[in-house]
């Protein structure tokens, strides 16, 4: 998809004393009308990548996404955003990323929270084992109570991807 409904989407919202940031994905979807992603899903000849055990390439790509969000989310706390102010809405394989960005951010990183639109963690990491779950060191106060970034995930029956 392209930026411009989810910008239009924050505008009609009208959130107070909220900013939107609308990030479109690093990747350009060719013959899409400047459709993007965050992540390849596709091989050379145009066919969905098969979630197979060996396949690294759509978790290669989604390491590579997971780290431009992520150096987002550091900056936006870098010029004073605390990171439970950052709240993260994501569609499709932006989600993904989302869910992945909720992964990592817990404890006294928390963000305020993830929203994840017809998106789902990649098969492959489940089978891989590569699902990585909140790590709170004694250092960052090692309370597990306060550690998961909330998550809300929202698929619809219709959805056929």
């Amino acid at each position: 998809d392209t930026s411009a409904p989810f910008a239009s989407l924050a505008r009609h919202m009208r959130l107070p004393d909220t900013s939107i940031l609308v990030l479109p994905g690093p990747l350009i979807i060719p013959e899409t009308g400047g459709g993007r992603a965050w992540f390849q899903i596709f091989d050379d000849d145009w066919n969905l990548i098969q979630p197979v055990k060996r396949e690294r390439r759509r978790m290669e790509s989604l390491a590579r996404a997971s780290k431009l969000l992520s150096t987002t989310i550091e900056s936006l706390h870098s010029h004073g955003w605390p990171y439970s102010h950052i709240h993260i809405l994501g569609f499709s394989n932006g989600g993904t990323v989302a869910l992945r960005a909720a992964q990592s951010y817990c404890g006294l990183r928390r963000l305020g929270g993830v929203v994840a639109i017809s998106a789902s963690l990649l098969p492959e990491e489940l089978m891989g084992g590569h699902a990585e779950g909140c790590k709170v060191s004694k250092s960052e106060g090692g309370d597990q109570s306060g550690c998961p970034t909330r998550v809300l995930i929202t698929h619809g029956a219709r959805d056929q991807v």
